[in-house]
């Protein structure tokens, strides 16, 4: 309860199970903890050297790196979804992404066509 207004406060993520963890620095979390941006730059590093050992590869090997795309753009969405649970609006989503609100919201708000 707000005590100034008098009114609840509103929690967009109330349905998700609360988690008593301790916060541990990245430093010191046990089994070589990756930061999210250390990651995907590696992801990334990874993504171009396939494509340059692809240039070299047979055309049948190319499906393995298109599906590569499909698994990077589940990922986004579950990334998405999460946030959205988090309680992000698509303005700062899309913001994130480089592109309006309404654009992030048509590319991801929607079940993905199968």
């Amino acid at each position: 309860m707000n005590l100034r207004t008098k009114k609840p406060i509103y929690h967009p993520h109330t349905h998700r199970p609360k988690v008593k963890a301790p916060y541990v620095p990245p430093r010191q979390r046990p089994g070589g903890y990756t930061d999210i941006h250390e990651f995907v730059s590696m992801l990334s590093r990874m993504v171009k050297a396939a494509g340059e050992k692809m240039a070299h590869a047979d055309a049948p090997d190319l499906a393995a790196l298109v599906s590569i795309r499909d698994d990077l753009e589940d990922a986004i969405r579950r990334g998405i979804e999460g946030l959205r649970e988090d309680g992000y609006s698509w303005k700062s989503i899309g913001e994130a992404l480089g592109t309006t609100g309404q654009a992030a919201y048509m590319r991801y708000g929607k079940p993905k066509a199968s």
